[in-house]
């Protein structure tokens, strides 16, 4: 009897199980759903607050790049010619790649600074000062003179050598000083020669010789020279400095040559003209307040020289030559003093 009474409680439990475990599945799967709609609200406000939070940070930086680049124009404008093809941007435009906005000033600003960038020059540590101040006059010059004579001298297959030369040179000029260090001027420079051999013999051989006698030759020239000069100093020295002249000179003389004597005299006339572009650099050192001793020689040229003549009033000719050396010249090296005021 007692089993009995039970049996229905015992089919109701049963009945409720049946049912709760059909429910079940529907349970899970709108748990599920009610989970996956949760996460997609989710990600929608992280994103939302993300764009957010991303616009408000990328709207303080443009504010700060448009400040600094307000700031340097004030500071250091730019002296870079804008493009003329194309109209440049307004500051407070925007563009949009991608969907995405920026202010056009933030990319105005990362191209100035890659411009700047590019200016920038090595510190070779050379410090400057004005070694010739502008407004500054000089004038100097160079003479000199060298002479040579011979009487019955022997040299190897030179005999009875009786000779005389003599070479004489001078030249002047003048400056101004139109600029710190950079000045312009004028030089004026006249030069002579001869040489004579009364008598020479070579002796080639035992039975081959060369007699020369009576022989002479005469020429001067005249040549003037405009240049532009400039200057810098060696170190942090007011007193040794270096510069440098590009030369431009035009010149003519005459010359004679001589052969014989009596009435065995022959002669030579040569009208000599020439121009050149030269190179010469040179070293200037003040021994007082306004004096230097200065040494220049000549390292890049460009002359022209052409020559007539007339023998013995009858036989007419002429010779032309041009050289171009990029060397040093031993034959054009100058030195001289030069005041400064």
């Amino acid at each position: 009897m007692r089993y009995i009474k039970t049996l229905p409680l015992i089919v109701l439990l049963a009945l409720a199980t049946v049912t709760l475990s059909a429910k079940m599945p529907e349970r899970g799967n709108k748990n599920k759903q009610t989970a996956k709609t949760f996460e997609r609200a989710v990600d929608k406000k992280t994103d939302k607050n993300n764009k957010s939070a991303a616009d408000t940070l990328y709207k303080q930086t443009a504010e700060k790049s448009n400040k600094k680049v307000e700031q340097s124009v004030q500071t250091k404008p730019l002296t870079q010619t804008p493009i003329e093809s194309q109209a440049a941007p307004k500051a407070d435009s925007t563009v949009k790649p991608g969907g995405d906005s920026f202010p056009v000033a933030k990319a105005l600003a990362v191209g100035d600074s890659i411009k700047r960038r590019k200016k920038v020059r090595i510190d070779r540590g050379i410090e400057k000062i004005t070694f010739i101040p502008r407004g500054s006059i000089f004038f100097g010059g160079t003479l000199g003179y060298t002479s040579l004579t011979s009487d019955d001298f022997k040299f190897l297959i030179f005999n009875d050598l009786s000779a005389k030369a003599y070479l004489m040179n001078g030249r002047v000029m003048v400056g101004y000083a139109f600029k710190d260090d950079v000045a312009v001027g004028v030089s004026f420079e006249y030069s002579r020669t001869f040489a004579g051999i009364d008598k020479l013999n070579i002796d080639l051989s035992e039975d081959l010789g060369l007699s020369i006698n009576d022989f002479s030759s005469i020429q001067q020239v005249y040549t003037g020279t405009a240049f532009l000069r400039t200057y810098i100093n060696i170190g942090s020295s007011k007193r040794f400095g270096m510069y440098n002249d590009l030369k431009v000179s035009f010149g003519g003389g005459e010359g004679k040559i001589l052969n014989g004597k009596g009435d065995a005299l022959k002669g030579t006339y040569q009208k000599i003209s020439n121009v050149g572009l030269l190179l010469s650099p040179g070293i200037s050192v003040f021994a007082t307040d306004f004096m230097t001793v200065e040494a220049s020689i000549g390292i890049l040229g460009l002359q022209y020289s052409r020559t007539e003549q007339i023998s013995n009033q009858v036989y007419v000719g002429s010779f032309e030559t041009v050289n171009a050396s990029f060397k040093l010249n031993l034959f054009s090296i100058n030195m001289g003093v030069a005041f400064y005021f």
